[in-house]
C-alpha cells in the first residue's frame, strides 16, 4: 500500500514549492531587467505564465482539502469520502478541468527553456538548429495531443464527472494517462539533450563549462521525478487504490519542480554577473603586440551582454556571444 499524506501536508508541500518557484522567477526577472538591463525574452514570458497555471493548479486543491478529499485513505473511487453526492460530482468536475492547467505548466516550462535554446545555438550550426526545431515541433505536437486526448477521449464531456454508470471508464482514463506521460517524458528527455551537442562544441574556460554542465545536469532531477510519479500511479492507480493526496503531491511536485529547474539555467550569471569572462588567461592589461596579435584570436564573451569585447578577427560573431550570455 502506497503511503498516505495528510491533506495538510499536500498543501503546504504545494504552496512552499510554488513560494521557491516565485523567488527563483523574480530573481530571474530581477537579472534581466536591473542587473542585465535588458527587455524580457520569450522564455520570461513563457515562466511566468508556468507560473501562473502552476499556482491556479495548487489552488483546485485548496478547494478538494476543504470538502474532504484529502482525509486519509480517501482513493479514486471516492472510497473513504464522507461528503454528499453533490460534493463527490463536483470533485470529479474540477478534478477534470484541473488537469488543463497542470498540463499547460509542464508545457510552457517546456517552452521557456526551447526559447533559450532558440537565443543560444549558434546560426552556423545548423544541423544543430535543424534538431531543436524538430524537438519544438515534437513538444508543440506533444502538447496539441494531450490536450486533445484530454478533451475528446471521453465525449460528451459530462461523462467525465458523472457518477452514473456512463462514466468514463478506467481503462479509457489509464489510456489517456500513460500516452500524456509518455509525451511528457519523452519531450523532457529530448530537452535534457540539447545543450549537451552545443557546449562540448564551444571553447569555454574549465570553470565556466564545468558550471554548465551542472546547471544543465538538473534536468535529470525533473526526468526522476516524472518516472517515480508514473511508477506510483500504474502500480497502485489500476485498481483505485491510491489515495488523491498522493497522486495530487507526486504530480504537482513533478509539475513545479519542472518549472524551477526551468529557471535555473538563465540564473546563473546572477552570482557572478559583475565578472568578465575572457578565454584561456586573456589580460586586459597585456601590452606585448605579441600576445595582443595571439589573444586576438580567442574571443571573449561576457556574462553580461554590455560588456562585450570582440577583436578584429574573432571567430565567433557578436551575436552568437549575445546569445550565449542569455544562459
Amino acid at each position: 500500500m502506497p503511503i498516505d499524506p495528510s491533506g495538510p501536508t499536500v498543501i503546504a508541500s504545494e504552496w512552499a514549492l510554488i513560494s521557491i518557484a516565485t523567488a527563483v522567477i523574480l530573481a530571474r526577472l530581477y537579472l534581466r531587467l536591473v542587473l542585465q538591463r535588458r527587455s524580457l525574452l520569450a522564455s520570461d514570458v513563457f515562466m511566468c505564465a508556468a507560473w501562473a497555471s502552476a499556482v491556479a493548479t495548487a489552488s483546485f486543491d485548496i478547494y478538494f482539502y476543504r470538502i474532504g478529499i484529502f482525509k486519509p485513505g480517501t482513493t479514486f473511487d471516492l472510497a473513504g469520502f464522507e461528503g454528499t453526492a453533490e460534493e463527490a460530482e463536483s470533485f470529479y468536475k474540477l478534478y477534470y478541468f484541473a488537469n488543463y492547467p497542470f498540463y499547460v505548466t509542464f508545457y510552457l516550462s517546456k517552452a521557456a527553456l526551447l526559447a533559450v535554446y532558440l537565443q543560444i545555438f549558434p546560426v552556423f550550426m545548423v544541423k544543430r538548429r535543424r534538431f531543436l526545431w524538430v524537438v519544438i515541433v515534437y513538444v508543440a505536437m506533444g502538447f496539441v495531443i494531450t490536450i486533445l486526448l484530454l478533451s475528446l477521449s471521453c465525449l460528451p464531456v459530462w461523462r467525465n464527472w458523472t457518477l452514473s454508470e456512463q462514466r468514463c471508464t478506467v481503462k479509457s482514463i489509464k489510456t489517456n494517462f500513460e500516452i500524456s506521460w509518455v509525451l511528457n517524458i519523452s519531450g523532457d528527455i529530448l530537452i535534457f539533450i540539447l545543450p549537451w551537442l552545443v557546449i562540448p562544441e564551444l571553447t569555454l574556460r574549465r570553470r565556466l563549462r564545468y558550471s554548465l554542465y551542472a546547471t544543465f545536469l538538473l534536468g535529470l532531477i525533473n526526468i526522476i521525478f516524472c518516472v517515480v510519479r508514473f511508477a506510483q500511479i500504474e502500480q497502485y492507480g489500476g485498481d483505485l487504490v491510491i489515495t488523491i493526496s498522493l497522486v495530487e503531491l507526486w504530480s504537482f511536485i513533478d509539475a513545479c519542480i519542472g518549472l524551477i529547474i526551468a529557471c535555473l539555467p538563465s540564473l546563473r550569471p546572477f552570482f557572478n554577473w559583475r565578472e568578465k569572462i575572457q578565454y584561456y588567461g586573456q589580460s586586459s592589461g597585456q601590452d606585448s603586440k605579441g600576445d595582443s596579435s595571439q589573444n586576438s584570436r580567442r574571443p571573449m564573451i561576457s556574462l553580461d551582454p554590455e560588456m562585450l569585447s570582440q577583436p578584429s578577427n574573432v571567430h565567433l560573431s557578436e551575436d552568437m556571444q549575445r546569445r550565449f550570455s542569455v544562459v
